[in-house]
């Protein structure tokens, strides 16, 4: 009688021998975890969306965001952050994001006379420089032809609301240059204009028109420009309700075009399209609702012509080495919009469904739902990335290792650099001992000068009240695990904001090597939330 080897019986069994060799095995083994992966991403990834989505999307939100002074922000806005900064650091940060000036009364007596011609020729240059490449709602030539028969004798000109609309702009826009000089501006360049152009359309909101719907874009604009979001939102909302009155929304249609030419239809559809990005823009900043439930509009798969965008824009040169006109700008724009917007609306299902399985408002206090809502998040990341190699080449600026005025007059600069502070002061609070923290918090100290040069006095002291949490944080932690470091000694207790980066050297951090930590503790600690780490950072949720 003979004895079958384990081996041979198993091959015999199921007809082949699978595992001949340690690297077969290997193989077999990363299959395996590619199948794997593949069924993890199937079950993150959403199903698709019904025709009646708004529906579904209303059904229940668990996930709410949170309501301050009495108004809601969802849970992508800047202020649901730094509610979140403020809870879990026991500070207050939200009335520093979310004040801003309330714009002065109605006065019974504009002065929008005081300015020649001369003077505003000179500031409607600044818009067809600047905003005219990034929105162009405005037909140029149509434009200046109905800005000149609005002068009689030079002296003086009848009111138009479009005008004193893009006047006011081009004063806001033209006052972001002396904001480093010794020049008062007022906090509100360009309001009288903007206010007369309001009272103006007041009359006419029985009568929608194709300027009145360009009037209340440039409006949104503007408000955006003085920091007011809300209004800002609103104001969309009147420009959405007044295209759709005018049927801009299928003006990519020729059947629904009417007579009043071609040029009039392509500055609606140019319009509509502008308004799908802008809305889609603030209501991500404020984590509200769209005013444009469905941008079908952006079907249009080329940009416009060269002969076209020389009619948009007689004044802007094309080029012909680049391969591109003017207008592929704001085409690449509505692109990426449209990328960002697919992506928060499909990462807003999928966390939709963890917080259902889980049965609770939010993930905090439940890291693995968390993980799966980063992991697929991560994954959705790629499709940015893919927008930006598909950009032509022309469209990329290149970086420089010096200072640079190409961001100069642009308004959302200041919302760009206080997201990226608030985004670094989190990371440094949630993660006080981590390699890339000691960096962060010393980055801090170059973003209070940057408020520093756009003359915000507000953002420097904001900054540096981060920049000081954070290293109580480190303090805490470190007297927690029992380490004695210059950040504890009495000598270095009063830092003063100007030296807070000198305290956080990685060569000051000896405890950051891998040996000097058990990191999958250290993290599992930190993923837990810190109110028990510390024992006085707590979170309330």
């Amino acid at each position: 009688m003979f004895l079958t080897h384990p081996c041979s019986a198993l091959a015999q069994q199921f007809g082949r021998d699978d595992f001949k060799s340690v690297a077969a095995a290997t193989r077999e083994v990363q299959r395996l975890r590619s199948q794997v992966q593949q069924l993890e991403n199937k079950l993150l990834s959403p199903s698709p969306l019904p025709q009646n989505s708004d529906a579904v999307c209303k059904r229940s939100l668990r996930w709410k965001g949170v309501r301050v002074n009495g108004i809601q922000y969802g849970p992508s806005s800047l202020a649901y952050f730094t509610h979140r900064l403020s809870t879990f650091t026991k500070s207050s940060f939200e009335t520093t994001v979310l004040s801003s000036p309330k714009l002065p009364a109605t006065s019974s007596r504009l002065n929008c006379d005081r300015l020649q011609r001369e003077q505003q020729d000179a500031l409607l240059d600044l818009y067809w420089q600047g905003y005219h490449a990034i929105y162009p709602v405005i037909d140029e030539a149509t434009f200046r032809q109905h800005y000149d028969s609005l002068w009689s004798d030079n002296t003086k000109r009848q009111a138009c609301p479009l005008v004193d609309l893009v006047i006011a702009l081009c004063i806001q826009f033209g006052s972001s240059y002396t904001t480093c000089d010794n020049v008062v501006v007022p906090d509100q360049p360009g309001f009288d204009f903007y206010l007369q152009a309001q009272q103006a359309l007041v009359q006419d909101l029985d009568y929608p028109s194709l300027q009145s719907a360009q009037c209340y874009f440039l409006s949104a604009i503007y408000l955006l420009a003085l920091n007011k979001e809300n209004s800002a939102y609103m104001m969309i909302r009147s420009a959405v309700a007044a295209a759709e009155s005018l049927g801009l929304q299928l003006d990519g249609d020729n059947e629904t075009q009417d007579t009043e030419g071609p040029t009039c239809a392509k500055t609606g559809s140019r319009l509509w399209r502008c308004l799908v990005t802008l809305d889609t823009q603030v209501s991500l900043h404020l984590g509200r609702p769209f005013a444009i439930s469905e941008p079908h509009l952006y079907e249009r798969e080329h940009p416009e012509s060269d002969s076209i965008a020389q009619l948009a824009g007689p004044n802007f040169t094309i080029s012909q080495s680049s391969g591109i006109n003017w207008l592929r700008f704001q085409h690449e724009r509505q692109g990426l919009f449209q990328v960002i917007r697919e992506i928060h609306t499909e990462l807003a299902r999928v966390m939709e469904n963890v917080l259902s399985e889980i049965d609770q408002p939010d993930f905090y206090q439940h890291p693995s739902s968390r993980e799966k809502c980063a992991k697929y998040l991560y994954e959705q990341l790629k499709r940015l990335k893919a927008w930006v190699e598909k950009l032509p080449g022309s469209l990329k600026t290149p970086r420089l290792s010096r200072d640079s005025g190409i961001l100069a007059g642009c308004f959302q600069v200041f919302d760009w650099q206080r997201t990226a502070t608030f985004a670094l002061a989190g990371f440094s609070c949630g993660y006080p001992i981590c390699p890339m923290s000691p960096t962060a918090r010393k980055t801090l100290t170059l973003a209070a000068r940057v408020f520093e040069i756009f003359g915000s006095k507000a953002g420097v002291q904001l900054t540096n009240s981060l920049k000081i949490k954070c290293l109580e944080l480190v303090e805490a932690f470190r007297a927690r695990l029992g380490l004695a470091t210059p950040a504890t000694t009495p000598a270095s207790n009063q830092k003063s904001p100007e030296t807070l980066d000198t305290v956080v050297e990685p060569s000051s951090y000896q405890i950051m090597s891998v040996g000097g930590l058990l990191w999958g503790d250290l993290l599992k600690d930190l993923d837990s939330g810190l109110v028990s780490s510390l024992g006085q950072v707590g979170v309330d949720d």
